[in-house]
């Protein structure tokens, strides 16, 4: 590929990228609006690139050819801090897919972080992450659909949360030693993540103490209305299983206001599994039985989110079950209805 070259894209990309993209994806497309791509890819708040962008371009003379963005995190494994990237938006002219761009860049990010991993790609990429040793499974899907007509209350010391701060950071600290691979979920990542989110409503629940001032948990719920289905989707939940349980409660109570027909949860982990049960949710027995994973439009070809990850070269050694990570559709591109 000597006539081939990958590099870290620059503002100055950013009017060819969005030629590229339209041409490979079609006009429309969310990673095309600046607004969305800035927030994305620039102003994540452990970007180790910015004010630069955490996208790499491959190039042919002048031309881009494919793109690669890395969605930077910082995670905790097992107490040690380690760097980690979402890859995303993996895309190759279909002219030059033969000539391994894919895997080109896919290999250019495995060298800036100790992890890199991804959910939900499509069938055509797959072999290119498994000839690169990366391994995984699949998202647990968990159900509830029968939550209406049943007495629901808002559970005591629930509250919506306007902003995570300091109060919240010494939650995590207390918390994240329940995950052995998780991403951090400061008070930075959390308002960035949800709160800034240029395109998305989230209704974000937390516990509180007495007073309403010391956090201990939370929940992020995202409503999705389809012509066919109205689901609220539970994005993320950080707690202490007692918690887990009011904070359950409350998604329950949000779902039934909103008249929903169903409340979802992924994970990679076993973590809260025994609480979701307990809570009335079943595993996605992936039959016409249940929702559709996808409702807009209502769509039963996707029957999985997939998850593959890769310790990269920088990693020293590190070694995780997939089971290990705790990973939501929230970390990384996953929840988006566009």
């Amino acid at each position: 590929m000597s006539s081939f070259n990958v590099r870290l894209a620059e503002e100055k990309d950013l009017g060819s990228l969005k030629e590229f993209f339209k041409n490979v994806y079609g006009t429309g497309h969310i990673i095309a609006d600046p607004e969305y791509f800035a927030w994305q890819y620039r102003d994540f708040p452990s970007n180790p690139f910015f004010p630069g962008l955490a996208n790499l371009i491959l190039t042919k003379g002048e031309d881009i050819i494919g793109h690669l963005g890395m969605i930077p995190y910082d995670f905790n494994f097992s107490g040690k801090k380690i760097s980690a990237a979402f890859l995303a938006s993996l895309i190759v002219h279909s002219d030059f897919r033969a000539f391994g761009g894919g895997a080109f860049l896919i290999a250019e990010a495995e060298k800036r972080f100790d992890i890199c991993y991804t959910t939900g790609f499509n069938a055509a990429v797959a072999p290119v992450y498994k000839s690169r040793g990366w391994h995984g499974g699949t998202m647990k899907r968990r159900i509830l659909k029968e939550f209406s007509g049943k007495e629901i209350h808002e559970p005591e010391g629930i509250m919506a949360v306007e902003k995570f701060d300091s109060n919240w950071n010494e939650a995590w600290e207390r918390l994240k030693i329940n995950f052995p691979v998780v991403p951090e979920r400061t008070a930075d990542y959390l308002n960035w993540r949800f709160l800034k989110h240029p395109k998305l409503k989230y209704e974000i629940l937390g516990v509180f103490g007495k007073g309403g001032r010391k956090i201990g948990g939370y929940i992020v719920l995202r409503l999705e209305e389809g012509a066919e289905w109205r689901g609220v989707r539970i994005v993320d939940m950080i707690a202490e299983e007692n918690d887990v349980r009011k904070l359950l409660e409350s998604a329950k109570t949000y779902a039934g206001k909103n008249k929903a027909h169903f409340l979802d949860w992924f994970s990679t982990s076993e973590k809260y599994g025994d609480v979701l049960a307990e809570a009335g949710f079943h595993l996605d027995t992936q039959s016409d039985e249940d929702p559709p994973i996808l409702i807009l439009p209502a769509d039963r070809k996707l029957r999985s989110i997939n998850f593959t990850y890769k310790f990269c070269k920088k990693s020293s050694g590190l070694k995780a079950m997939p089971v290990d990570f705790f990973i939501v559709k929230a970390d990384g591109d996953r929840d988006r209805p566009f």
